[in-house]
């Protein structure tokens, strides 16, 4: 089971709460702001990957795999039942790598307009 962890963008950082050690709660710094969860995925530097983080990936689709897309890049969202969207895609995901976040680095993102 992955670790119930949150952050929260908050005066130009990151505010990390939940429960981060053994027993241990830490409650959200502004219970107004939005949070991001922590999707329990490292990418393939051992980093670990965010809702809000924008990736890049690879990913298959289709029952055999049988349509590829190389080197996309999109930002993370959570979706219920434990489902992850990267980049609009909902499938089956390969070399990820965190190359920033909604936040820090918007301009990522701005070619996909």
């Amino acid at each position: 089971m992955r670790p119930l962890k949150f952050r929260q963008w908050e005066k130009g950082r990151f505010h990390y709460w939940g429960f981060l050690g053994e027993g241990i709660f830490i409650g959200p710094i502004n219970p107004t702001s939005p949070s991001q969860q922590f999707t329990g995925l490292l990418d393939r530097s051992s980093q670990e990957i965010w809702e809000g983080d924008i990736i890049t990936f690879d990913v298959r689709e289709g029952a055999a795999g049988e349509r590829a897309y190389y080197n996309q890049k999109g930002p993370v969202k959570c979706l219920h039942l434990g489902y992850l969207e990267i980049g609009g895609f909902i499938s089956h995901y390969y070399n990820l790598k965190v190359i920033g976040n909604i936040y820090e680095n918007p301009e990522l993102l701005e070619e996909r307009k």
